[in-house]
């Protein structure tokens, strides 16, 4: 019986504080082997894109079309990348509901945990404390990270937001690279 087997229910309070440590010692682990490895993947899946649309532009070609052929780029923007400020032309003091927002699988997605679209927001928090602190704007995000402050929501694993999913009413806690801009937005 491994210890993962065990209920935590059985576990005594010093063994319960021990299983948490080697818990988020071993997420913290996972997620430095995991972002590199999505980064690699993400590099995969970019290749893939432009190599199928380059046998597009040549079968267009063949068949006399080759003019017709403006291959559309598919770049994702994340919040990731709009709070980091790396996403130009982007009003960073506009207010988040002014923004369309999806999950990795594009289901449409709410940056509030009870789904209140006017009030979305991005939550903040550093330590000791932990205090808290919350975004309306890009602009505010980026100055709370610039300021020291790391994204998410205290002890949630992976600095993970609380997001909420209309299409299902659920709600569910995604990392900031894996919120999208939606191209509507």
């Amino acid at each position: 019986m491994s210890e993962h087997d065990v209920p935590p229910a059985s576990l005594s309070g010093d063994a319960l504080e021990a299983a948490i440590a080697a818990q988020r010692a071993a997420i913290s682990a996972f997620e430095q082997e995991f972002v590199p490895m999505r980064k690699r993947y993400e590099r995969l899946r970019a290749r893939l894109r432009e190599l199928e649309a380059e046998r597009e532009r040549r079968r267009l070609a063949e068949a006399g079309q080759q003019e017709s052929f403006r291959p559309i780029p598919r770049r994702s923007v994340t919040v990731a990348d709009a709070v980091a400020g790396r996403e130009k032309g982007l009003d960073m003091e506009a207010p988040l509901g002014q923004f369309a927002f999806s999950s990795v699988r594009r289901q449409p997605l709410i940056l509030h945990p009870d789904g209140d679209a006017a009030q979305q927001r991005l939550t903040f928090y550093r330590q000791p404390g932990p205090e808290v602190a919350e975004a309306a704007t890009f602009g505010a995000a980026k100055r709370l990270l610039d300021g020291g402050w790391t994204p998410g929501v205290p002890g949630v694993a992976l600095n993970r937001m609380a997001v909420y999913y209309p299409e299902t009413a659920t709600a569910g806690w995604l990392r900031l690279d894996q919120i999208y801009l939606d191209d509507g937005a």
